[in-house]
């Protein structure tokens, strides 16, 4: 059978040889989902020679980027490395476009009641980044919040159940079907990223959900500041300001919902632009870069290997 496309999607850079079976009247993307050229190299500097999923030189990252009509970027500071990084290694060579797509929110409606207090949910994977940003806020800013709030709760929903160590104040709630039924127990959620990269998808599912999110400078990449209206954001290892946020935010439902419900409405904002990105990408219009983004879509790096093929 005869079979032709209009166009063809590949996952992850060192994927990309699969674009090569397809003619030159397809278009070919290529959905980079993260920058993985010496991504080894910032873990290692803190110490971590595992946990970094992938690493590829640039020259095999670039070969793959270039098999690509469009590649797509998950934000717009990735966006912009891959130009500089193709520019710098093989000048003369022609080269994608650069998209920037993110993820699209699962949006139903934002949790109902926010008259919970006294509670904050950290939702997270049992990977190494998260485990490092865990540790610094159960002994730096979890007392903190402790100590002014005697009842406080730090529920924790996911994988990173299995290694978080058994703490007063801290609820393990494992694995959750329904993310929105955890948010509706517990409507603020916590992000305390300090390592890795991409864009947090916990953050991503609180807007979803209608919940302020209360984050580190880090924690908060990719989501630009018009997307900010329900999140809270303090520079990286500033415990103080993380706990009294967190304060006073746990004891005031009316400021919850009014973050809460701008944070929804910025979901629903955050999705069409990513739409409007996606189908000039899947077009091939001209691309003007609508929404700033960045990672970790789907992956678990604690279940994956630490290497991969080359692009080549």
């Amino acid at each position: 059978m005869d079979r032709r496309f209009d166009a063809v999607l590949v996952e992850y850079a060192f994927n990309s040889r699969a674009l090569d079976a397809f003619p030159a009247s397809t278009r070919k993307l290529l959905d980079t989902h993260d920058a993985f050229a010496d991504r080894h190299r910032p873990f290692v500097a803190r110490g971590f020679r595992k946990g970094y999923w992938v690493s590829l030189t640039p020259e095999d990252e670039n070969r793959g980027l270039r098999r690509a009509d469009a590649a797509i970027a998950i934000q717009a500071q990735e966006a912009e490395h891959f130009r500089e990084q193709l520019a710098m290694h093989g000048a003369g060579e022609r080269n994608p476009e650069i998209a920037v797509v993110s993820h699209f929110i699962g949006l139903e409606q934002p949790v109902p009641d926010h008259s919970a207090d006294n509670a904050a949910l950290y939702v997270g994977t049992n990977m190494l980044s998260n485990q490092i940003s865990l540790r610094q806020f159960l002994e730096q800013v979890l007392p903190r919040v402790v100590s002014a709030v005697p009842d406080f709760k730090l529920r924790l929903a996911g994988s990173i159940c299995n290694w978080a160590p058994d703490l007063p104040h801290v609820e393990k709630l494992g694995f959750v079907d329904d993310l929105r039924l955890a948010f509706a127990r517990t409507p603020l959620s916590v992000n305390p990223t300090v390592a890795g990269t991409g864009i947090n998808i916990k953050l991503l599912d609180a807007m979803g959900a209608g919940v302020p999110t209360v984050s580190t400078a880090t924690g908060a990449r990719g989501l630009g500041m018009e997307f900010r209206n329900g999140l809270l954001v303090v520079p990286d290892h500033d415990h103080d300001a993380f706990a009294e946020h967190i304060i006073r935010l746990s004891k005031d439902a009316g400021l919850r919902r009014s973050l809460g419900l701008a944070a929804f409405v910025d979901a629903q904002r955050w999705n069409e632009a990513q739409l409007a990105a996606l189908d000039r990408c899947l077009r091939g219009d001209a691309y003007a870069e609508v929404v700033p983004s960045r990672h970790n879509r789907w992956r678990d790096p604690a279940r994956e290997p630490l290497s991969a093929p080359t692009a080549a």
